[in-house]
C-alpha cells in the first residue's frame, strides 16, 4: 500500500520509469499557432481531440461534427457519421426504459463530448449522428507529404437513451460508455466488423438523478472508472461488476478524469483531486489555477499533470514537486508565466452577443487538450464558455 504522500506527490510514476525530463522546458518553450480558417466558422466549440499521427488530429464539436485536421497546413475535412437509425436496436435486458425513469428519449445534439482510440489504434470510437449512440470506425492513416486518414465505419453502438460523456477502451475489442441517462454500458465489438447495430453485454445503472460525466480505463490495476455528477468516482473490473466508490472533497462540477499508471486526477470548479483507486481513497487536493471558472479537461503525461480551465488557461501541475510549472516569459514579457492562455479564436457577435456580452472580453474555454505521440505538441480545442455564445477555438502549441 502506497502512503498519501507518495501518491499526491506522483514518486510512483517516476520510479516507474515513465519520467521525461524534457516536459518539464517544453510547455515554457512552446508558443501558440492558432488555426484560423474560414471553414472553421461553420463549427461551434471543439468538444473532444485526439492524435492519430503526428501531424493529423481528430476533433469533435459541439454542433456533431468530426474534423480531421492537419495541424501542418491547417487543412480541415469533415468525417462523414453514418446516417442516425431510428430503427430500435436488438433487445438489451440492461437498458435503462426511458418512460419508466421518467426520461425524454433524446433530442437535438449535444455534439460529440469524446474520442478513444483502441490500443492497438487501429479502432476510433466517438459519438454518433445520433448523440445517444457511440460509433466506432476504423482507422486507416497513409503517411506521405499530405497524410490523410481513412475512417471506416464499422458499427453503430446503440442503447444509451440519452447522450454519451465518456468512452474508454478496456481491450482491443471491448470499450465502455457512459451517459446522461444515469448507465455505464460495456460493449464488444466484433471480429468481423459489419454496419450491424450493437446492443452492450453489460450496463449498470445509477439511482435517482445522478448522470455519468466520463470513463477511463486505468490499464494497470484493470479497472473502470467512472465519474458521476453528484461527485463520486466508481471502481468497477473489466466486465462493469461493482468494487466500490470514492466520495470527492469537493464535487461542484465534476466534469473531467485523466488516468496514468497508479493516478487518476478528477476535475471540478475550483480543485483537482489526486486519488489512487488501489486505495479507494481521495489522497490529495489540488487548487485550480483558474478557480472561478472550472476544470474542463485533464491529460497527465508522464509526470506532469496538464489542466485546462474554463477561461482558457493551461496549466501543468509537476506530479514530483507537488506545484504548478513556472514557465518562461512570453516575448514582450518580463516575469514568468504560470500558464498558457489560449487565443481569441472565432465569436459569432449575434444579437444574443450584442445584448449580453458588448464590450466585455470572451475567453475560450479550453474543453480539451491531447499531448501528441512525440510529447513536443499539445493541441488545444474549445469555444467561449458562456451559454448561448456560438464560436471556436483551435490551436496549437509547439
Amino acid at each position: 500500500m502506497h502512503s498519501l504522500r507518495e501518491a499526491s506527490t506522483g514518486r510512483d510514476i517516476i520510479r516507474s520509469g515513465s519520467c521525461n525530463p524534457l516536459l518539464d522546458r517544453a510547455p515554457g518553450l512552446w508558443q501558440e499557432r492558432e488555426i484560423l480558417s474560414g471553414a472553421q466558422r461553420k463549427y461551434d466549440k471543439g468538444f473532444a481531440c485526439e492524435w492519430i499521427s503526428d501531424r493529423l488530429v481528430v476533433v469533435g464539436t459541439k454542433c456533431n461534427h468530426l474534423l480531421c485536421l492537419d495541424v501542418a497546413t491547417g487543412r480541415m475535412a469533415e468525417v462523414p457519421l453514418p446516417p442516425a437509425r431510428h430503427i430500435p436496436p436488438r433487445a438489451d435486458p440492461h437498458a435503462v426504459n426511458a418512460q419508466s425513469n421518467g426520461l425524454s428519449p433524446v433530442t437535438g445534439n449535444c455534439g460529440i463530448h469524446a474520442i478513444a482510440f483502441s490500443p492497438n489504434r487501429r479502432l476510433m470510437a466517438t459519438g454518433g449522428n445520433n448523440p445517444a449512440h457511440c460509433q466506432v470506425f476504423e482507422v486507416d492513416v497513409h503517411e506521405g507529404r499530405q497524410p490523410q486518414a481513412c475512417f471506416r465505419p464499422v458499427q453503430t453502438l446503440m442503447g444509451h437513451q440519452d447522450w454519451i460523456f465518456g468512452i474508454a477502451w478496456v481491450t482491443d475489442r471491448h470499450l465502455v460508455t457512459g451517459s446522461r441517462d444515469r448507465t455505464a454500458k460495456l460493449w464488444h465489438v466484433d471480429e468481423q466488423p459489419s454496419a450491424a447495430h450493437y446492443t452492450p453485454l453489460q450496463s449498470q445503472s445509477q439511482k435517482d438523478e445522478v448522470k455519468v460525466r466520463d470513463v477511463k480505463y486505468q490499464q494497470s490495476s484493470c479497472r473502470v472508472l467512472t465519474l458521476t455528477t453528484n461527485g463520486f468516482v466508481q471502481i468497477w473490473d473489466p466486465h462493469l461488476n461493482y468494487i466500490s466508490q470514492v466520495q470527492l472533497p469537493q464535487n461542484k462540477e465534476a466534469v473531467c478524469m485523466a488516468v496514468c499508471d497508479q493516478l487518476a486526477a478528477v476535475g471540478t470548479q475550483s480543485y483537482i483531486t489526486l486519488m489512487d483507486p488501489r486505495c479507494r481513497l481521495a489522497q490529495a487536493d489540488i487548487p485550480s489555477s483558474d478557480p472561478h471558472h472550472g476544470v474542463r479537461s485533464l491529460s497527465i503525461q508522464g509526470h506532469l499533470l496538464s489542466c485546462g480551465s474554463g477561461r482558457g488557461q493551461l496549466a501543468f501541475w509537476d506530479l514530483r514537486a507537488g506545484r504548478y510549472l513556472e514557465l518562461h516569459p512570453s516575448p514582450g514579457e518580463d516575469e514568468s508565466r504560470s500558464h498558457l492562455q489560449l487565443g481569441r479564436g472565432w465569436l459569432m457577435e449575434d444579437s444574443i452577443y450584442w445584448e449580453h456580452f458588448t464590450n466585455v472580453r470572451i475567453h475560450n474555454a479550453c474543453y480539451a487538450h491531447a499531448w501528441d505521440p512525440s510529447c513536443t505538441k499539445l493541441m488545444t480545442v474549445g469555444g467561449p464558455l458562456p451559454y448561448g455564445l456560438r464560436g471556436s477555438y483551435l490551436g496549437l502549441w509547439d
